[in-house]
């Protein structure tokens, strides 16, 4: 019905209860049903409306096969009773609105790209989503229930607890860190992960991880540095006085040949404008 028509209607307009003793006497257009009702047999009518804070959440309707004047005994049970309903429909209304809010929200996490899982306050693992199982080469079975820190690689572990210890005792919300882990074969992949302690009443419950594979980006990074190293070491051999120098023309590095033909020590050069150290063409 719409707002003004029919019994629910016209409650849901008033906001207030409505009484029809007998629906066979109705002419008014607004009661569409009240024609169809009275076919069948029915005479009296009562409905109220079902509040909660406030908030107008519907009508409840009674129909009788008898004439019934008011009666306020009546009225007033259901006025009481109608709070009750409203905080059943309420709270039924607000568990399904938590449901469908926490199915889509572990569908989102199992259908997401990185690896997301929970620990407790000791840091064994009691969540993790789908991904973790093709990253790690393990089924979840296998994930739940170890400390976070079986899957890091040895010689990393105590370094990482100290890490996550430090987040909680200095209260950060949230730290990324990057370590090196091994999956169900032994194989090593680096893992950069963002974490938020889960805190309540002062008391740590856990931490709420987000990983990913950052494998070729440690890759990458290494192999520069060591492209970096053989060509500082070309240069450390040639016997050329060599200064690096950045963009506005300031001394970045001082190999030591030069250092050896100008008598600067590298602490001396670095930081100057190389416009300082060299001489124009019409110098003599």
């Amino acid at each position: 019905m719409a707002k003004g028509i029919g019994l629910p209607g016209k409650i849901w307009n008033t906001e207030k209860f409505l009484w029809l003793h007998d629906l066979t006497l109705i002419e008014d257009f607004n009661f569409p049903r009240a024609k169809n009702a009275a076919k069948i047999g029915f005479h009296g009518a009562f409905g109220y409306p079902i509040f909660f804070k406030g908030k107008f959440l519907g009508v409840i309707e009674f129909f009788s096969s008898n004439v019934h004047k008011p009666n306020m005994d009546i009225i007033e049970m259901f006025e009481a009773s109608s709070k009750q309903i409203a905080q059943y429909i309420t709270r039924k209304l607000s568990e399904e609105l938590i449901k469908e809010s926490e199915e889509k929200y572990k569908q989102l996490v199992e259908e997401a790209s990185d690896i997301i899982y929970r620990t407790d306050h000791i840091g064994n693992v009691t969540y993790t989503n789908s991904i973790a199982e093709r990253i790690m080469k393990m089924n979840k079975e296998m994930i739940i229930g170890r400390h976070f820190t079986d899957l890091i690689r040895p010689d990393w572990r105590e370094k990482v607890q100290h890490f996550y210890l430090t987040q909680f005792n200095n209260k950060v919300s949230m730290t990324y860190l990057e370590f090196p882990a091994l999956d169900a074969n032994n194989n090593e992949l680096w893992i950069g992960q963002n974490v938020r302690i889960i805190e309540e009443g002062g008391k740590l419950k856990g931490f709420h991880a987000v990983a990913r594979d950052v494998s070729e980006k440690i890759k990458a990074q290494q192999e520069l540095k060591n492209n970096e190293e053989k060509y500082r070491g070309i240069i450390e051999n040639l016997d050329l006085g060599i200064l690096e120098v950045d963009t506005n023309g300031v001394v970045v590095k001082a190999y030591q040949k030069y250092c050896q033909l100008t008598g600067y020590s590298e602490q001396e050069l670095i930081g100057k404008n190389i416009n300082k150290l060299l001489l124009d063409e019409g110098h003599e």
